[in-house]
């Protein structure tokens, strides 16, 4: 859900390290680059990985620079990767479905995934090659539990001296398992055992994710890194707020709005019941059509197979996919209410989102999605069919509360921001090189090296904004 145009994001190209004996924070950015070659458009974690991004190439470090880089070909040798390079990756606008080009572009993709290799090959040497210093930090923002050779590559930078700093976003593919895939749990299970091993520090994006790693790193008898908060910022860029949509994208008004992936842990089968309710209860003349936009996931065929079938709800749910975040911000603006039933969320971008536009949130009362909506959010039990479908229809068909809670959202709600964040994680990185407390390079963190270790950094979590 992006717009297309990297004149939204202000760029400077970052100073080289010719010439320069500091250190460099390097932000890792293989598996955003590689998301992409797979994706037209960005989850959640792609958006708030890019908005970062754009902040930290504003920003400064005193002590150094700050720089990308594709790590996944080795720890000792990999390419430099310029900011420019990440905007166009991410604003170029996809190709109309259906189109030829479209069709040539889903085949190759295709074709590249079928030829992955098992193994990734060094960076070839030129002018983009770089390689780590001592107290280098390497700063770890996406998705890098989809490379298999991730863990082994922070094993290779610790060795070379390196700070390693990890931002998890969740830890539900382990902490509840029955929501994800197995291959997926597998991999992320791996993956972050590996990190928590081998970080320096690690940051969570809500203090529900927190508590979980903290509760699971002592089921787990691991001696933990310190854990930190680093929360997100929110809203869209100027020109996606103010672009205009897709030409003949059509929203049936009034409409109800959810934006997220279609899974089951997303909690869509909720809403399909509500909707039956409500349309018993008022008539589809009076019932507003509920819009979901994201593109399908896993575990959710009872879903699709309903919507396919004849019925009431299928004049009634709308499923849109590939909207630029122009698009988005527009059906937020036009929506009646936004609606967020998830049974489990590391944070909930979708809500603060909804705030930013000045609409009301009927949501979940699960995981950290209270932390993100605060006061301004109605909430229910998501196992709760009565509540939920009580509180839905309050928001729909009582115009005066609705108004008044509006109003309340307009008057006070603050939009956390994205510079705040980026300042936030620069501000703790600068703590974590200038941190005087030794640490073995050669051995990685194990169930051995517990006790007062443990103790002390389950004690030492603290915010940092």
């Amino acid at each position: 859900m992006t717009e297309a145009a990297s004149t939204a994001v202000p760029t400077r190209a970052h100073p080289g390290r010719q010439g320069s004996g500091g250190p460099t924070i390097w932000v890792d950015v293989a598996n955003f680059l590689e998301f992409f070659r797979y994706q037209e458009r960005p989850t959640g974690i792609q958006r708030s990985e890019m908005e970062i991004f754009a902040e930290l190439a504003r920003s400064r470090w005193p002590r150094g620079t700050i720089r990308f880089c594709r790590l996944e070909p080795s720890a000792e040798r990999f390419e430099s990767i310029d900011f420019e390079t990440l905007v166009r990756v991410f604003y170029d606008l996809p190709v109309a479905p259906g189109s030829l080009h479209h069709r040539v572009v889903r085949f190759l993709r295709r074709a590249l995934r079928e030829r992955r290799l098992a193994y990734w090959r060094p960076a070839r040497l030129g002018a983009r090659t770089e390689s780590f210093r001592p107290r280098d930090i390497l700063v770890c923002l996406g998705t890098s539990w989809e490379n298999p050779r991730y863990v082994d590559l922070l094993g290779q930078a610790r060795e070379l001296g390196v700070r390693i700093a990890a931002l998890i976003y969740d830890i539900i593919p382990v902490a509840h398992a029955q929501w994800v895939e197995t291959a997926l749990r597998q991999r992320f299970e791996s993956w972050l055992r590996g990190v928590l091993e081998n970080a320096d520090l690690v940051l969570t994006i809500s203090e529900h994710s927190r508590t979980t790693l903290l509760r699971l790193g002592a089921d787990w008898h691991l001696a933990l890194p310190p854990v930190d908060l680093l929360r997100l910022g929110t809203g869209f860029r100027e020109l996606a707020a103010t672009g205009e949509a897709r030409a003949g994208l059509e929203l049936p008004e009034p409409f109800v709005l959810y934006v997220s992936t279609i899974e089951a842990r997303k909690n869509h089968a909720l809403l399909l019941r509500i909707w039956r309710s409500l349309l018993a209860k008022h008539g589809a003349a009076d019932v507003p059509t509920l819009v979901f936009v994201g593109r399908r996931g896993w575990l959710v065929d009872d879903v699709m197979s309903e919507l396919s079938r004849e019925g009431p709800l299928r004049d009634k749910v709308v499923i849109v996919s590939g909207l630029s975040d122009s698009e988005v911000a527009t059906a937020y603006r036009r929506c009646l209410v936004t609606v967020f039933p998830s049974l489990m969320e590391g944070w909930g971008l979708p809500v603060s989102e909804s705030l930013q536009q000045g609409k009301l949130c009927i949501a979940s009362d699960r995981g950290a999605i209270p932390e993100v909506g605060g006061g301004f959010v109605d909430y229910f039990d998501p196992e709760d069919d009565a509540a939920a479908l009580a509180a839905v229809e309050r928001a729909i068909f009582d115009h005066d509360y609705r108004r008044a809670r509006e109003a309340r959202i307009h008057a006070e709600f603050r939009p956390p921001s994205w510079a705040d964040c980026a300042a936030a994680l620069v501000a703790r990185l600068d703590r974590l090189y200038d941190g005087t407390e030794p640490r073995d390079l050669a051995a990685p963190r194990s169930e051995t090296v517990i006790g007062m270790r443990r103790v002390r950094a389950s004690l030492g979590v603290r915010d940092v904004v």
